[in-house]
């Protein structure tokens, strides 16, 4: 949170064959959802706590969006994230939707 985000090619992004670094970002709640329900949920030990964050690009911030994650090849300071709960086994699923449409702008899981 101290420096805020930095794009980077971390040990997914090595095994997927990455060729730049980059943050990925999901464009909402729903695609956060099916991410965690599916194949993001086996990059992760069941024992290891995620975070959700709320991530506002600052305006001209370059974005590449495939409908299911966003790309970012731009470090995102720190004063652009919010965190919004640091352990899936107490998210508000109704709260995150509700601040979704609200605020439509991306929400990203990560380790903390």
């Amino acid at each position: 949170m101290r420096n805020g985000l930095e794009p980077r090619i971390g040990p997914r992004s090595e095994d997927l064959g990455e060729k730049y670094k980059a943050i990925y970002l999901f464009p909402n709640v729903e695609a956060m959802e099916n991410a965690l329900a599916n194949w993001m949920a086996e990059a992760f030990d069941d024992d290891e706590t995620l975070a959700v964050i709320h991530v506002s690009l600052p305006s001209g911030t370059f974005q590449h969006n495939t409908g299911y994650e966003i790309e970012v090849t731009a470090r995102i300071p720190p004063d652009r994230i919010e965190i919004i709960c640091e352990n899936d086994g107490l998210l508000d699923r109704e709260m995150l939707k509700k601040y979704d449409i609200e605020n439509g702008n991306c929400l990203f899981t990560n380790s903390p």
